[in-house]
């Protein structure tokens, strides 16, 4: 979690109705801080107001990595005390199947069938 001027930046993960993660715990992602996301694993950016108002972000304009630096100089730029909370809700069954492809992909060199 970080924090711009006044917002607070969350990660959250959103699995779908079928998946493997929703028998873990549902704060495991607090333990995990990424200085880089990749676009295709984000599926909203939610930006939350103090009054209650949410408006989603326009995922396609980010760049193919965007750093929670990026975030960061972005939240200072807009400098809006009325927003409490940014929400990057990832994609964890995308980001699932990533890591295991490449993980078999890695492991297949050293350990035969």
């Amino acid at each position: 979690m970080a924090r711009g001027r006044g917002a607070q930046i969350v990660l959250l993960a959103r699995p779908s109705r079928n998946s493997e993660f929703r028998k873990f715990k549902k704060d495991f992602l607090s333990e995990i801080y990424p200085t880089d996301i990749p676009r295709d694993f984000v599926e909203s950016i939610d930006l939350i107001f103090r009054n209650g108002k949410t408006i989603s972000f326009d995922c396609s304009k980010l760049s193919p990595n965007f750093t929670m630096d990026e975030l960061n100089r972005w939240l200072k730029e807009i400098e809006n005390d009325s927003l409490k909370t940014v929400e990057v809700i990832l994609d964890i069954d995308k980001i699932y199947e990533v890591l295991k492809t490449d993980s078999e992909q890695i492991l297949s060199k050293y350990f035969s069938d």
